[in-house]
């Protein structure tokens, strides 16, 4: 530096002055380093978490992520990034910042509504912007719609985490790798088949004719009957479907106006033999060609029919109960005045009836008596693998078991209200139901 000084003081003044001038801003420059203006965001793009469907209040199971990028379309770091929605919904934070690809990164919880969430990520400061589309629909993880019972504790056997309640009304199987699960999922029809492994995928909700199955029984594979009510109001259909292995098709069906007719239940004795019973004290037999009324001697909604050869019992409200031998319909006295939902019997002398406010009846061929259940819950449906070893199964998770000689409760294993059960054996037992909310 003494040495580039000295050889300055030998030049002319003028051009010493410039020359000095020159040499101060080589100087400074070298003193404070190079100084690079930071890259203008030009545009702002989605990279994934778009189109997301999940469960109103819950968070998304994929985060929302976009990249911020530069007029040449480098991702640019060091970029904040403003999230917004046109609803209730929540961030983990409103704000985010580009990492060292342009990436900035966002959490989202939905809002209680259900239908569309339009959720903006935004440069800030700036109009470069890019939208969500978040669609959000009635449930939460993880629904449980089927239990299964290995002869020591149940457990969840059929989850879904589609958006829409899948609701279980009946079951029924012909083996241990044949089993039948009915019921609705947006007001459609949804069935599901059991083969020994899986019950196969849930399907999505895409809306419905508000379709409800009631009740079903099957002699084989091949031979199954399904009660059905389809609501479009003002009109009210009602009807039976038959399965024949390959299709389900419609075996009977009729509608009103302004009405709510409904059948319930369904017994079969082959595929050309069956009885279905409903509201109104309504019976129809099926005779292979047509379904025709028999006369049942009340006006009280029959919910379930089951039967044994000859001897049918058919239950309903108001503690009703009617029995056939083959000479008609006679009603025989309960001792309860509780709704009875289902029944079943390891022989004509040996039935169970199971209702409202956990009322359990028992038949010995001759009169009807009550169980001592222990529980007040509404019990919905009732199976055995003999009269020694009995499941009956209600609202709010509730199981009670039947050893013989006192029924005591099981834990469902999923918070669910149980529809149906049935078992291959009475260590291979499977539940079906309506799923609850999160305690």
């Amino acid at each position: 530096m003494t040495e580039a000084l000295s050889a300055l003081t030998t030049l002319p003044t003028i051009r010493r002055g410039f020359v000095a001038l020159g040499f101060a801003v080589t100087v400074l420059t070298a003193c404070s380093g190079d100084s690079t203006a930071p890259p203008t965001p030009s545009d702002i793009q989605i990279v994934s978490g778009d189109n997301q469907t999940w469960f109103a209040g819950y968070a998304l199971p994929n985060p929302l992520v976009v990249v911020v990028k530069d007029a040449s379309g480098k991702g640019i770091p060091d970029v904040r990034v403003n999230w917004s929605v046109n609803g209730d919904g929540t961030f983990a934070a409103d704000q985010s910042i580009t990492n060292a690809d342009g990436e900035a990164t966002a959490n989202y919880t939905l809002g209680t509504g259900t239908g569309s969430q339009l959720v903006t990520a935004e440069v800030n400061e700036t109009v470069i912007k890019q939208i969500f589309t978040i669609t959000s629909g009635t449930g939460w993880p993880n629904m449980t719609s089927i239990v299964h019972f290995d002869g020591s504790t149940w457990s969840p056997s059929l989850k879904s985490n589609v958006p829409g309640f899948i609701k279980l009304t009946a079951i029924w199987g012909s083996a241990a790798n044949d089993i039948f699960a009915i019921g609705t999922a947006c007001g459609e029809p949804t069935r599901f088949h059991f083969d020994g492994t899986t019950w196969g995928t849930p399907q999505s909700c895409t809306g419905g004719s508000f379709f409800e199955f009631q009740g079903m029984w099957g002699n084989s594979g091949a031979d199954i009957f399904a009660t059905y009510k389809s609501t479009l109001p003002p009109s009210t259909n009602t009807g039976v479907e038959h399965y024949n292995g390959q299709t389900w098709a419609s075996s009977y069906s009729t509608a009103c106006s302004f009405c709510a007719p409904s059948l319930r239940g369904v017994w079969s004795r082959s595929s050309s033999d069956a009885i279905s019973v409903g509201d109104g004290g309504k019976i129809l037999h099926y005779d292979g060609t047509n379904w025709n009324p028999e006369t049942s001697g009340t006006t009280n909604d029959l919910l379930a029919v089951w039967g044994s050869g000859s001897n049918v019992f058919a239950v309903g409200a108001a503690g009703t109960v009617l029995y056939n031998n083959g000479s008609g319909w006679i009603a025989q006295s309960s001792g309860t005045s509780s709704a009875l939902k289902a029944v079943w019997g390891a022989s004509p002398t040996d039935v169970f009836a199971v209702g409202q406010n956990g009322v359990i009846l028992h038949y010995n061929g001759t009169s009807w008596t009550a169980n001592s259940s222990g529980t007040t819950e509404d019990l919905n449906a009732v199976w055995g693998s003999s009269g020694n070893a009995v499941f009956a199964v209600g609202n709010k998770s509730t199981i009670r078991f039947y050893n013989g000689s006192t029924w005591a409760s099981q834990p469902a294993g999923a918070l669910i209200d149980l529809r149906g059960v049935w078992g291959a054996s009475p260590t291979n037992v499977f539940a079906v139901g309506i799923p609850l909310p999160p305690q």
